[in-house]
């Protein structure tokens, strides 16, 4: 049967894959428009996570200098820095749930660098510890537990570290792929959403903040350890407070204004006619149908 002339045109192939990469460049520019005029902290966020990563990367590359060694610390910074660029990715494309996904293995790298620099005695047995022995007593959870045993803050607290996993990890019945706006509208990504990029953004900058800092004890020269200090402190005072805890409540607070209620009522008048005009699109196709197959009957 030939295809109604009203049916949609979906490619196929690698036209489809086409398709998909415009609709990222379309996400990533509509980035790019938002980020100067989205108020004061965001922008002031990316200038301070360029900087912070552009430390880390230098530490992860011995920039600054090297002290010789196996270079562990090293690596799991530069694990950290390019989670970091993948999660800006994303987050420029429109896939906050895989942000998220990658923030939350941030978050673990985080907590175990800060674990090494408080605790050399957990450093060496996570160095020489089987495969076996290192994923049962260096599990997230087992992670969190030796740092709060030394009374630090947790960059990735068990609350956040679970709220992510619900959001991003762990299928749920709740599970709405990437419906990070007010209407909770689910999308397949490279769709931009204001709330997910702050989400993302400022979870991410956290990270990245804690991690300068903690990594800032590698530097073997005082003023470029007080640098590093200085970009930690401006990122974290950059940040915004929306977050994967909070930002539920923000859009609560937006529901509850005029300007929403009048957008809510003219979003069920369009939903109503896509309705409506479907549902004459499938009576039309499937007259179509029985017309063929009549034609086609001997």
């Amino acid at each position: 049967m030939n295809e109604h002339p009203r049916s949609p045109k979906i490619p196929i192939g690698t036209g489809f894959l086409d398709l998909l990469r415009q609709q990222e460049r379309s996400c990533e520019d509509s980035f790019d428009s938002w980020l100067p005029h989205a108020g004061r902290k965001a922008p002031q966020t990316i200038e301070s996570l360029g900087t912070a990563l552009s430390y880390l990367d230098r530490i992860a590359s011995c920039w600054w200098g090297c002290d010789g060694g196996d270079h562990l610390q090293e690596r799991l910074i530069g694990r950290i820095v390019s989670n970091a660029r993948a999660t800006l990715l994303l987050l420029r494309a429109g896939y906050y749930d895989e942000g998220l996904g990658v923030v939350r293995q941030i978050g673990e790298l985080t907590n175990l660098l800060l674990l090494f620099m408080n605790s050399h005695e957990s450093f060496l047995e996570w160095k020489h510890a089987d495969e076996k022995i290192r994923r049962r007593c260096f599990s997230a959870v087992r992670v969190r537990q030796r740092l709060e045993n030394i009374d630090v803050l947790i960059p990735m607290c068990e609350s956040i570290y679970s709220k992510l996993s619900g959001t991003s990890i762990h299928a749920n019945p709740e599970t709405t792929p990437q419906s990070h706006n007010v209407i909770g509208i689910p999308t397949m990504g490279a769709e931009f959403q204001e709330d997910g990029t702050l989400v993302v953004l400022n979870h991410v900058a956290l990270l990245i903040a804690c991690s300068l800092l903690y990594a800032s004890t590698l530097f073997q020269q005082s003023e470029d350890e007080m640098t590093a200090l200085k970009a930690g402190r401006r990122l974290v005072e950059s940040i915004g407070a929306i977050d994967i805890k909070t930002v539920e409540e923000h859009q609560e607070e937006v529901r509850a204004t005029t300007e929403f209620r009048e957008l809510e009522t003219a979003l069920e008048r369009d939903q109503e006619e896509r309705r409506q005009a479907f549902a004459k699109h499938r009576t039309l196709t499937e007259t179509d149908k029985s017309t063929a197959e009549e034609d086609a009957t001997p």
